[in-house]
C-alpha cells in the first residue's frame, strides 16, 4: 500500500467557460519569436517540468518537490506507474493526480487502518487540518485534503471578489463589508447593514449522497471535454425517470435576499431540470432566461450532425443560469436539482451541475 508525503498546494490555473450551445478555444501555447511568428511548443507528458497547465499534456502542473511537473489525473496507483515507475495516485474527494516516486512513500503494511483508510505518514499520526475543511490563503480558497495530511487549491477569487471564511465573497467596494450598506432587506429580509458575500462552490464540493434520490443513480464524473480545464469534475444523475433528484448542500451564513446561479453540465439525450429549496417537492424556482419555459432548463445538448456519434465535446458546461431573488435565512439548507422531464428530441433523463453561486441581492 502507499502513503504520501505533504504536497505543496496545487497551482492549478482557472479555464473560460463555454456556453451550452457552442465550443470555444484557448490560444495555443508558443513563444513570439523576433519575427513576429508564434513558434508552437509541444506540451509536456506526466514526470516533464511545466511552469503552467497550458504547458502539460494532462492540463495539470503540479507542484513537486524539485519544482512543477506535469501531473496527470488518475484512479489507481498503476495509472501512474504505467507512465512513471515508483509514482503513485494520490486521492481526493474530489480530484485524484499522479505524484512522483519522491513525493511517495511506500507503507510497511501498518499505516493503514482496518477499514483501508490511508493513515499520515510514519512518524507522524497528527493531522494538518480537519479533512474537507476549507480556509483563505493568499486571496485563494484551499481545502484540506480527504485524510487531514495537506491544504489543496480549490479556486482563485478573482475580479472583485476576495476569500473570506473559506469561501470567494463579493463583499461590495474593495471587499469591506462596512461600506457595502446599499443592501435593502427587502420584505424585512436581513439586516441592510450586514450584507454577506457571494458564495461560490463547486458542486462536487455540495453533493449530497444520501439526501438525493436515488442515490445509486448519482455520481461524480470527470469530464473528457478538455474545456472544462483542470476542475473536470461535475455530479451527475444517471436518471431514468422524471422525478428523480440531486441533493447539494446549502449553507448560509447570513440571513438575506440571495439569487442563486448555476453552471448546469448538458449532454446528448439528458433531459430538463427544475431547481427547489429545501424540498423537491416544492415550486420550482424560476430561472430569468427567455428562450425556456422559467420553471425548468432543458439539458439536452443536440450534436450540430445528427449522424455523428456522440463525442467528449458535447458534453459541456452551461452558461451560467441566474434564478430569481430569494430570502434565505442563516443555516444548513438543500438545493434539489429535479428531474422535470425531457424534451421530445432527447433519449434520456440525465441531468449535471458543474458550480453553484450564492449572491446577495443589490438593488440599482
Amino acid at each position: 500500500m502507499r502513503k504520501w508525503t505533504v504536497p505543496i498546494l496545487a497551482l492549478f490555473l482557472p479555464l473560460f467557460a463555454f456556453s451550452c450551445g457552442g465550443g470555444g478555444s484557448s490560444d495555443p501555447d508558443g513563444d513570439q519569436d523576433a519575427g513576429g511568428e508564434a513558434t508552437e511548443t509541444e506540451p509536456a507528458a506526466f514526470g516533464e517540468a511545466c511552469s503552467n497547465n497550458n504547458g502539460c499534456i494532462s492540463g495539470i502542473c503540479y507542484p513537486g518537490t524539485s519544482g512543477n511537473f506535469c501531473s496527470m489525473s488518475c484512479s489507481t496507483d498503476m495509472d501512474c506507474e504505467n507512465v512513471v515507475l515508483g509514482s503513485c495516485c494520490y486521492p481526493e474527494a474530489a480530484l485524484k493526480v499522479c505524484l512522483l516516486p519522491e513525493q511517495c512513500i511506500v507503507s510497511d503494511g501498518d499505516g493503514e487502518s482496518a477499514d483501508g483508510d490511508d493513515a499520515p505518514p510514519d512518524g507522524d499520526n497528527s493531522l494538518e487540518c480537519a479533512p474537507e475543511t476549507y480556509r483563505c490563503m493568499n486571496n485563494a480558497v484551499e481545502q484540506c485534503s480527504s485524510n487531514g495530511t495537506a491544504w489543496l487549491w480549490r479556486e482563485d477569487c478573482t475580479g472583485d471578489s476576495v476569500c473570506r471564511d473559506g469561501a470567494c465573497r463579493n463583499d461590495g467596494v474593495d471587499g469591506d463589508t462596512d461600506s457595502a450598506t446599499d443592501g435593502d432587506g427587502e420584505g424585512g429580509c436581513g439586516d441592510p447593514g450586514q450584507m454577506p458575500g457571494t458564495l461560490i462552490r463547486y458542486a462536487t464540493d455540495m453533493f449530497n449522497l444520501l439526501d438525493s434520490n436515488p442515490s445509486l443513480h448519482t455520481e461524480i464524473v470527470t469530464s473528457q471535454n478538455p474545456d472544462f480545464g483542470s476542475a473536470k469534475d461535475y455530479v451527475r444523475l444517471n436518471a431514468d425517470a422524471s422525478g428523480e433528484y440531486l441533493a447539494l448542500d446549502l449553507d448560509i451564513d447570513t440571513t438575506y435576499l440571495y439569487i442563486i446561479e448555476l453552471k448546469y453540465v448538458c449532454g446528448i439525450d439528458w433531459g430538463e431540470v427544475s431547481l427547489h429549496l429545501d424540498n423537491p417537492d416544492s415550486q420550482p424556482i424560476k430561472h430569468l432566461r427567455t428562450d425556456q419555459p422559467n420553471n425548468r432548463l432543458n439539458l439536452n445538448c443536440n450534436p450540430v450532425d445528427s449522424s455523428t456519434p456522440p463525442r467528449p465535446q458535447d458534453e459541456m458546461y452551461t452558461d451560467k443560469v441566474t434564478y430569481e431573488t430569494l430570502c434565505i435565512e442563516e443555516g444548513e439548507h438543500t438545493l434539489y436539482l429535479k428531474v422535470y422531464g425531457k424534451d421530445q428530441n432527447s433519449g434520456g433523463y440525465d441531468i449535471g451541475a458543474w458550480r453553484v453561486y450564492a449572491s446577495p441581492f443589490r438593488p440599482e
